[in-house]
């Protein structure tokens, strides 16, 4: 798990790195530099991307557990099966951009930051969702019957 995370780390490095050549510096003298590490840039581009589309599976299918553990957690304590499909969906989503945005640079253990990060993406959902929760004025009030 931690060599997937150092290899992402790097390639991402090197995408960035592939980027600022491109579109923030002079272009001849970087070009030139690139030219001389590689022979076809168009190649590099592809392989550098499947490289990170494959390290990001990889990180994506080890860590899965973590988002269905939250998934589940909020499933039982807040009797969300009514939307059991969209909270299972949004786990995974958060898992995904949460991957893509972990920074090792900045020393956060993986797993605390990923837990946190859908965590706090799951609430932003739920909060949503509640807030357009509406209560039909064809639906009674209490079991009794009684409505207005």
């Amino acid at each position: 798990m931690k060599g997937n995370l150092e290899r992402y780390s790097k390639l991402r490095k090197s995408a960035i790195e592939l980027l600022e050549f491109y579109l923030f510096t002079d272009p001849r003298s970087k070009l030139l530099y690139l030219l001389k590490k590689y022979s076809d840039k168009d190649i590099m581009i592809k392989k550098l991307y499947i490289e990170i589309k494959k390290e990001l599976s990889d990180i994506f299918l080890a860590n899965q557990s973590i988002a269905y553990n939250i998934y589940n957690k909020y499933l039982r304590k807040y009797n969300l099966q009514h939307i059991q499909e969209d909270l299972k969906q949004e786990c995974l989503k958060a898992l995904w951009e949460g991957i893509q945005a972990y920074e090792p640079e900045k020393s956060y253990n993986f797993s605390t930051y990923i837990y946190q990060w859908i965590q706090t993406y799951v609430n932003e959902f739920l909060k949503k969702e509640f807030r357009n929760a509406h209560l039909s004025l064809d639906e009674s009030i209490s079991e009794e019957g009684d409505t207005f």
